[in-house]
């Protein structure tokens, strides 16, 4: 499980510690986007090689030029995340595991949704609120062995200098992805604006919910 420990503490590093691009100065201006990986015809393509998945917004396309790109590489993986101030809330996630030790056993499937999932909520505790689990799809993606996993977390209210937002419900959409050389990742994706398939609907359905959900799941391709 030690991989799996690795994997998640480079996602809580990626939050806390990572280098952010883009966004906005002062919430009106759109600002340079000085990546450490690059972007063309909206396909991101890792820096260390690892992945490559499509922005979840049209390189130049108005939400495109307020997005906000987050990015941490370590010699265990890679961490990079995607939103814009014109779709508020939303996020789209990419972590990435390498397999460093050869000779260790891989994890599972099975070891490697826990020990992920266990991280997360306990990572998404942090809004305030539990996330609840609601259910689990074994599938594939990029015609690797996956795991699709939905949790649903009621967002409090929150205040800040532009004011007090009201309280919202979230769902969590997330592939987690076994890679067969031993590592791993998840993509994962925030959604504020409701998900009627998400408790029981079938996988199809489920990424269905909006065509950029669909588009970014889609599009992933895991190179480790």
């Amino acid at each position: 499980m030690r991989f799996v420990k690795l994997l998640f503490l480079l996602g809580v590093t990626a939050i806390y510690g990572c280098s952010t691009t883009g966004g906005t100065i002062g919430g009106l201006i759109p600002a340079p986007k000085l990546m450490k990986g690059k972007v063309e015809n909206s396909i991101y393509y890792a820096m260390d090689g690892s992945f490559e998945i499509k922005t979840p917004f049209e390189q130049g396309s108005y939400s495109y030029k307020y997005m906000e790109v987050k990015e941490q590489y370590a010699n265990v993986g890679a961490y990079v995340s995607f939103n814009t101030s014109v779709h508020p809330n939303e996020f789209y996630r990419v972590e990435i595991g390498k397999k460093l030790d050869k000779s260790q056993p891989s994890p599972t499937l099975d070891q490697l949704v826990n020990g992920l999932l266990q991280g997360y909520k306990q990572q998404l505790s942090g809004y305030g609120s539990k996330a609840k689990e609601l259910q689990r799809i074994e599938t594939r993606l990029d015609g690797k062995r996956a795991m699709l996993v939905t949790l649903e977390q009621a967002m409090p209210a929150q205040s800040s200098y532009q004011g007090r937002s009201p309280s919202y419900t979230v769902h969590h959409i997330i592939y987690i992805v076994e890679s067969p050389n031993g590592g791993g990742g998840s993509v994962w994706v925030q959604w504020p604006h409701g998900c009627n398939t998400c408790a029981s609907g079938k996988e199809a359905d489920v990424i269905s919910t909006s065509t950029r959900i669909k588009s970014f799941f889609k599009s992933f391709r895991l190179k480790i």
